[in-house]
């Protein structure tokens, strides 16, 4: 069993930060923008701007370190590979994505309908389970691992 090759888990991390910024981008600024005008005018919160959006983007890079973190850890136990990638990506899906949103639930459920969480959960997964294959297929063991990246998924 190897050590983590913490220059792999940078680089697999900011391409899933990267993955994960588009997909969070789309489903926010495009898909559900209507529902958040609406939902954050009916709280009476101004929308989300400036520095928040810069937190956001920061979050998602770090995130998509802890996935690929998440994955290298997952590696020794589970093997290498899509599977193990996919493993992790719904762990962490499951915990910043699945967890948060339906213990907030009871507290939003009147300026955002339920249909609307599904399908945003839904497309936080596909984004997630994107990311971390993306992770995986980077990662690989040691500093001077061979064969190439694809070959060690």
């Amino acid at each position: 069993m190897g050590q983590i090759n913490w220059g792999r888990v940078v680089l697999g991390g900011l391409v899933a930060g990267l993955i994960i910024n588009i997909g969070e981008s789309l489903l926010n600024m495009v898909v559900f923008a209507d529902v958040w005008e609406g939902a954050l005018e009916g709280m009476g919160i101004e929308p989300v701007g400036g520095i928040w959006i810069a937190v956001f983007v920061v979050l998602g890079f770090v995130g998509g370190i802890v996935l690929a973190c998440l994955y290298a850890s997952m590696r020794p136990r589970f093997g290498p590979g899509p599977k193990t990638a996919l493993i992790a990506g719904g762990v962490m899906w499951f915990l910043a994505w699945f967890w948060p949103s339906i213990t907030m639930a009871p507290m939003f459920a009147e300026f955002l309908p339920a249909g609307t969480m599904v399908l945003g959960l839904i497309l936080t997964l596909i984004e997630v389970e994107l990311a971390a294959l993306a992770a995986g297929w980077l990662y690989q063991e040691g500093a001077a691992a061979g064969g190439g990246a694809a070959a060690q998924m």
